[in-house]
């Protein structure tokens, strides 16, 4: 395939290969963007075109102060300017800017969003705040629903970034009441088709391989936070039906999902769970591709885009002159497409020529 960006590299199974890695085969792609959902766009949301929903819950959008999250008292939590699931940019907080040169702070070693971008994102971080009772459960939910009618063969594209020490499994935090259980760290993305089942999409992992990860974007020097403590364990994500997991770097990266059936409605649901303020997640762009469906026109034989008498004429020849016959399917009178010219081809042309004679075919 020919490569237009490093973000463009894309393995057989439908999954980003990595930054300075070969690009192999590139998969099918679907010939029409159907919508992109831009978080550019996304505030306050209004239905339009092919994006017919956005709910979130908790919305917390904009810029993450204090408060975001209540305790029993529904008094403001004081540590939580860091708590985000929502659309947000850069300025939410330093945890997703980095500002290395040609930032302004040159000692920036951690986040997701180099100086020059200044667009909209989701953002996610530090779910959990419910030490005390209350809000911040470690849990956050968001789904999209996008008008997919006319269109088969559909794929889900999503650039993603993360940063940070990631856990794969729940802990226990001891508290002046008791212990309550800090979730692990999860991302996880499913689609339903026409209020189908909810398939897999893009599947989190973390990656407890103990070896330093990430690179500060504009500097280019090793990633660490808290007194030179390494950031070794990244978040992954799998496209759904693929093999592959493909670490997630603190620069935007896309994965593709293909082979999704067509409908009427496509809905696209995240689930998170996380804690811990130093663990961001951000993602943009959910882009639906698709194949328009070719729409037949019954009874134009012919194919000059009209029904009329010389559909008639021309089926009439067929049909008559390879009755009793086998021949190649849908072809040489063969109507139903059943290989054999029989009066049932006769019966079907038939009805559908009646039917829409005089009309012309889009």
């Amino acid at each position: 395939c020919t490569v237009t960006s490093p973000r463009d590299c894309y393995n057989m199974g439908g999954s980003f290969r990595g930054i300075l890695s070969v690009c192999g085969a590139c998969p099918t792609f679907p010939s029409t963007e159907i919508t992109n959902f831009d978080f550019e766009f996304a505030e306050p949301f209004m239905a339009t075109g092919r994006n017919s929903a956005f709910v979130r819950s908790p919305d917390l959008s904009g810029s993450a102060t204090p408060g975001t999250f209540v305790d029993a008292m529904g008094a403001p939590y004081g540590g939580s300017t860091n708590d985000v699931f929502g659309v947000v940019d850069r300025t939410v907080g330093a945890i997703f800017a980095d500002d290395t040169p040609p930032g302004v702070l040159p000692q920036d070693v951690f986040g997701i969003i180099p100086a020059d971008v200044t667009g909209k994102f989701f953002g996610i971080a530090d779910l959990f705040n419910n030490i005390e009772g209350g809000t911040g459960t470690g849990m956050a939910s968001a789904e999209w629903t996008f008008d997919v009618s006319g269109f088969q063969n559909l794929a889900v594209t999503i650039d993603f970034a993360a940063m940070g020490n990631f856990e794969n499994s729940n802990s226990t935090v001891s508290t002046p009441t008791g212990n309550v259980t800090s979730p692990r760290d999860a991302v996880d993305f499913t689609f339903s088709i026409d209020g189908g089942p909810f398939m897999p999409l893009f599947t989190s992992s973390v990656s407890s391989t103990n070896t330093p990860y990430y690179q500060v974007m504009n500097a280019g020097t090793r990633a660490q936070y808290d007194v030179g403590a390494a950031l070794e364990d990244p978040i992954r994500l799998q496209a759904g039906g693929d093999s592959v997991n493909l670490t997630i770097r603190n620069e935007f990266l896309r994965m593709i999902k293909t082979g999704i059936t067509g409908g009427s409605t496509l809905r696209i649901r995240l689930a998170a769970q996380g804690d811990g303020s130093q663990e961001v997640f951000g993602f943009d762009n959910i882009r639906v591709l698709g194949d328009p469906i070719v729409v037949v026109c019954p009874g134009n034989y012919d194919g000059n885009n009209s029904v009329d008498l010389l559909d008639l004429l021309a089926f009439n020849a067929d049909w008559s002159g390879n009755l009793g016959t086998t021949v190649p399917a849908g072809t040489l009178g063969d109507y139903d497409n059943s290989g054999n010219v029989d009066l049932l081809d006769l019966l079907a042309f038939n009805g559908d020529w009646s039917s829409n004679l005089g009309q012309a075919c889009p």
